[in-house]
């Protein structure tokens, strides 16, 4: 049966990391177990069969992709934790904005059922400004639709007409310029 310590000894030779006086305590060891003697022999046997196999190297741009791989994750993850810092922020600040002026109303108690009360009403005004925010925006955005579409069919027709010319010129214009260079 081997020994663990036997074996410990046998992986530092291995590795080369062990001391001189190591070297002779795995002897005398070895010498003692004929288990721990059989394992050795296969191990020195392996270690040799190792060395003499070709090493396989990575694919060409295996590092730079892993690396560019952690530096996304690193990214989204520090944005991830950016956004939901800012959105705390954002929270903490309407808090200290929005608080203050619910005790500041008229009529407004500190008592906690009143300002229940005004929250709702509070709540109920900023939907129907949203909602007219929203259909104000809307009403632009349909009033807008026909020159926005007007002027962008007249900037990708004159885009059209531009590029051949462009190109042509382009073209006219490189060889003088290479004569120039040489």
């Amino acid at each position: 049966m081997r020994s663990e310590h036997g074996l410990e000894l046998m992986m530092e030779a291995l590795d080369g990391e062990l001391p001189p006086d190591g070297r002779a305590e795995l002897e005398v060891h070895l010498e003692q177990c004929a288990d721990c003697r059989e394992e050795w022999v296969q191990l020195q046997a392996l270690e040799q069969l190792l060395r003499a196999s070709p090493a396989a190297h990575p694919p060409v741009g295996f590092a730079g992709r892993i690396m560019a791989r952690v530096d996304r994750r690193r990214r989204y993850r520090r944005a991830l934790l950016g956004g939901l810092g800012l959105a705390a922020g954002a929270l903490v600040a309407a808090s200290l904005v929005f608080l203050p002026l619910l005790w500041s109303l008229p009529g407004a108690p500190v008592d906690l059922p009143p300002l229940v009360r005004t929250w709702g009403m509070l709540t109920a005004r900023l939907v129907d400004v949203a909602g007219t925010v929203l259909n104000s925006l809307w009403l632009t955005a349909s009033a807008l639709a026909l020159p926005v579409a007007a002027v962008s069919l007249c900037a990708l027709a004159t885009a059209l007409v531009a590029s051949p010319l462009w190109l042509a010129l382009v073209r006219r214009l490189r060889p003088a310029a290479s004569a120039y260079s040489g």
